[in-house]
């Protein structure tokens, strides 16, 4: 029982748990998580892809070999733990029965913090792992979505891109507002790359960013009459119609494709990917109330903006309309893991700035028994 008890306290041990954890973590690492066995098929082939989700490499972290590797790694604290508290326990009562505090003893209770801490780190990743939850939303300025299961809707107010000098991208945030299902407001903030709003044990992270294929915020107009001299030019907002000038025409951009692909059996008109490669708009022009002309206007391709009844429309630019990618994870372990953290670094200062000496039991002068090797583990 003792040979035992110094076994799984000692270094060995836990060689042999952080061995296991590495390799388990390895495979998480090298193998993306929680994927379709379409997506690892794709990429590794079929008999890879199969072996992947027979083996649960797809989702290791919360497979069996994870939970025993951890389960042990507990083990090996909690003997670690009962370890120093035999030996303070030994060290701290004098022989009158008085406790006594040897200076070198603050070294043995740092490494019973280090220990202690250690197994609030493991705890807060298991009260994280199974009572936190995870939720992506994508949207669009001003709308509003359902936080998943966390019982509240998020709105998207304004995004806002900030470039450098070049045009490149340098940040982006989100302003959202949280509402309950009474739409009664519950915070605001903004988000942004690693900056994330914080609303209790809730964060919302900046994700990503990206055009929407199909709606633009507004575009620049410019119409033509048969001379080529300007005639109205102007911004049109996406969906709704402005008036030219002093004239009974009324313009209205209805429709956005971001990729523009036409069926030539059908007719059909769509987008063949979300990226802006070939951006076209359909235009209808209105007098009074009656529509007299209608036509795709593609924005690379000038020759095209003609047969509007005796005018040109020409698209100058265009202001793409984004969705925001929003991350919300909700955080139950962090108290765990703040206190764990704080007690590692507190326990390996105490441990290394004060350092125990070990002890090694000497038989009595008249007893030829003899002693255990390493009877204090330390």
């Amino acid at each position: 029982m003792r040979k035992l008890f110094f076994f799984l306290s000692s270094i060995r041990f836990f060689m042999i748990i952080l061995a296991l954890l590495g390799l388990v973590s390895l495979i998480g690492v090298v193998i993306p998580q929680d994927g379709e066995i379409e997506q690892y098929t794709q990429k590794y082939g079929s008999v890879f892809a199969a072996v992947i989700t027979t083996c649960g490499w797809n989702h290791v972290f919360s497979s069996v070999g994870f939970t025993v590797a951890l389960a042990l790694f507990c083990v090996n604290l909690l003997f670690c733990i009962g370890n120093r508290v035999s030996i303070l326990t030994g060290h701290l009562i004098g022989a009158s029965g008085a406790p006594t505090f040897p200076f070198w003893n603050i070294g043995v209770m740092g490494s019973l913090m280090l220990h202690v801490s250690l197994l609030f780190l493991v705890a807060g990743g298991i009260v994280q792992h199974y009572r936190g939850a995870t939720l992506v939303v994508m949207l669009t300025e001003g709308e509003k979505q359902p936080a998943g299961t966390f019982g509240f809707d998020i709105m998207l107010h304004d995004f806002v891109i900030s470039r450098d000098a070049l045009g490149a991208v340098a940040n982006y945030r989100s302003e959202l507002e949280l509402l309950d299902k009474q739409g009664k407001s519950l915070s605001r903030g903004t988000t942004k790359v690693n900056a994330p709003f914080v609303w209790k044990s809730y964060f919302f992270y900046q994700t990503m960013f990206g055009n929407l294929p199909d709606v633009i915020k507004q575009l620049s107009y410019i119409v033509t009459d048969s001379t080529d001299d300007t005639v109205y030019a102007g911004t049109l907002p996406f969906q709704k119609t402005v008036t030219l000038a002093d004239s009974s025409l009324r313009l209205l951009c209805d429709r956005f494709e971001g990729d523009f692909v036409i069926d030539i059996q059908s007719g059909e008109v769509a987008s063949r990917s979300r990226e802006h490669a070939n951006p076209a708009f359909h235009m209808v022009l209105f007098q009074n109330d009656s529509a007299i002309a209608s036509h795709w206007i593609f924005l690379h391709y000038l020759g095209s903006q003609t047969n509007f009844g005796g005018y040109a429309i020409t698209v100058a630019s265009y202001d793409p309309a984004f969705y925001s990618g929003i991350q919300v994870r909700k955080k139950v372990g962090t108290g765990f893991i703040w206190t764990g953290i704080t007690g590692v670094s507190l326990g390996l200062m105490l441990t290394f700035l004060f350092p125990f000496r070990r002890r090694t039991p000497k038989a009595p002068p008249d007893s030829t028994a003899s002693v255990p090797e390493n009877s204090i583990a330390t």
